[in-house]
């Protein structure tokens, strides 16, 4: 239904301005379903003979397909875009779609920023992009401060701290585990630490700042959890999280003081241990919420993970930038099989306490999922302090 009626029916009408909508969904049905295909291939290059006609959204959302399934094959297109459009959000995608396969064009696309947008620097996404351009991976992770640091932070009194570590790459499943309001971390009934492998990869894998993206590393405000009425999601609670600017500051905080809703970056950067404020990727989640993300929740999944079966992730599901826990359906009677997320929860109520935060961070690049003993010394060391 979803290849048929989703993608191929949608895509079999004319474009115009009426029916962009209806290409936008089949947009995003083949990011769901990984959907690609000789013809598909065609089409998406005869679609960008129209591409600056196109109304904003409609131009993001192609660029967003491109960037998710054709890694390679649009090259020529993509410089165009850059150098072209003058809206930043297109602008970065495009730049970094080029700089993907060939990192050595970045000092071009650096300098094409900066002539093309002289508010850069006060610019949430162009800021973000001009990072990412001028540091390479080794270069942010010989930098990144000791886990030991972050994870015996209070952050603030009583509260409960979650810790998403990922690596740089999201193809490989992230670990999370939970620190109680005593400095304890949650553990099973077995005395072990408790962690559920955790996925913060986006369906299109764009940076964490831009719409859809992976999961922004930095700091989220936990709101306590809900029932999501989305199919794709499903019934099993989730945790609902807010980014800086998505919410006012109080409610941010959880302050309780209505006249609080200011936002500054020294109040965010206050939460941090002081050995982490000037690490810049940590500061991701604050831009990526200045910029306009919103409603990225950290939640279940009944999507097929056939779609992925070959794919690192597998058989994880990723999302449009929310955190996504494994969750296996029974296809003869709809009985949940296996549901990471249900323990995720079940560990959070443990602790009593429903306000606090969610920190999601990349410890290294290694190409492989996350595991609980390479941090579980640094967790122990924290307990201890």
């Amino acid at each position: 239904d979803l290849i048929e009626n989703t993608i191929l029916k949608n895509l079999a009408t004319e474009l115009t301005a009426e029916t962009e909508s209806n290409w936008q969904s089949a947009f995003w049905g083949m990011e769901l379903a990984f959907y690609r295909s000789d013809s598909i291939l065609k089409i998406l290059k005869n679609t960008f003979n129209t591409f600056f006609e196109r109304s904003p959204s409609f131009q993001r959302a192609y660029l967003e397909a491109i960037y998710a399934l054709y890694p390679a094959e649009f090259a020529p297109e993509m410089r165009r875009v850059a150098e072209t459009t003058d809206l930043p959000k297109l602008f970065a995608m495009a730049v970094h779609y080029l700089c993907r396969s060939d990192e050595n064009q970045k000092p071009a696309c650096q300098k094409l920023l900066q002539h093309k947008f002289s508010d850069w620097q006060t610019h949430p996404i162009l800021y973000m992009l001009s990072l990412d351009l001028q540091t390479s991976a080794t270069e942010k992770f010989n930098s990144r401060p000791a886990l030991v640091d972050l994870f015996a932070h209070p952050f603030e009194a009583g509260k409960v701290i979650i810790y998403c570590l990922q690596r740089n790459d999201r193809d490989y499943p992230g670990l999370t585990i939970i620190k109680k309001p005593d400095g304890k971390f949650v553990r099973t009934w077995d005395g072990s630490i408790f962690s559920i492998p955790h996925l913060a990869r986006s369906a299109s894998k764009l940076p964490g700042y831009l719409t859809n993206g992976n999961t922004p590393e930095g700091i989220f405000s936990i709101q306590g959890s809900e029932v999501s009425k989305n199919i794709f999601i499903g019934a099993t609670p989730n945790l609902q999280l807010a980014l800086p600017f998505e919410v006012a500051a109080n409610t941010y905080f959880h302050s309780g003081h209505k006249t609080d809703t200011l936002w500054t970056k020294a109040r965010y950067e206050n939460l941090l241990p002081r050995g982490w404020r000037n690490y810049e990727p940590i500061y991701e989640a604050f831009y990526a919420g200045k910029a306009g993300r919103n409603e990225i929740i950290a939640h279940g999944t009944t999507i097929d993970p056939q779609f992925y079966r070959m794919m690192p992730f597998y058989p994880n599901t990723p999302s449009l930038g929310c955190i996504t826990a494994k969750e296996i359906w029974s296809g003869i009677d709809g009985t949940c099989l296996v549901s990471d997320q249900l323990a995720l929860m079940n560990a959070y109520f443990s602790v009593g306490v429903q306000d606090g935060y969610l920190v999601v961070i990349e410890i290294d690049d290694k190409r492989q999922p996350v595991v609980l003993d390479e941090i579980i010394m640094d967790i122990l060391h924290a307990e201890d302090q």
